[in-house]
């Protein structure tokens, strides 16, 4: 199985779209759709995390460029990327693994901040990919002790990654 995480601060569309698809001379085109494609063209199990702030990006990362909508791939557009993993989370091909909103800490704060991220978290991905695990978490910056994995455990978490 292949995780693949993704955390990035909500910035300009322009450095969201070469994130997404970027050619740098004369290289292969590198960002994150090399990721889905290499998951649909092998039929390698893909698990992802994507922070809020990160499909936040994506979604307002609209590049006019390949509107109206462009069904063609790849392209640099974050909302087409959005729809792409959407489609492959609802067909059960990729799962989205729970998160805090901007991969916070949740041993270093308290527990109705968690819980209420947590919730926002998941409004936020449920709403641009369609579902994301409440059973799975990832650990923000690998950042484990005994006190993290039982704060994660009281925000409702059976597993960490």
């Amino acid at each position: 199985m292949l995780v693949a995480h993704g955390n990035q601060a909500i910035q300009p569309a322009s450095v969201t779209q070469s994130l997404v698809y970027n050619v740098v001379g004369t290289n292969a085109p590198t960002g994150y759709h090399r990721l889905i494609k290499s998951h649909e063209d092998h039929g390698v199990p893909l698990t992802l995390h994507v922070t809020p702030t990160l499909a936040s990006a994506l979604q307002w990362a609209d590049n006019p460029a390949v509107h109206p909508v462009n069904t063609a791939w790849p392209n640099n557009d974050g909302p087409a990327l959005n729809r792409r993993i959407a489609g492959l989370v609802a067909n059960g091909k990729i799962d989205l693994i729970g998160s805090t909103f901007a991969d916070h800490v949740p041993k270093y704060f308290q527990p109705e901040f968690n819980l209420a991220n947590k919730q926002l978290a998941d409004e936020f991905l449920t709403g641009i990919y369609g579902s994301v695990s409440s059973n799975i978490f990832w650990a923000p910056e690998r950042v484990l002790d005994d006190e993290s994995l039982v704060t994660i455990r009281n925000m409702g978490y059976t597993y960490v990654f």
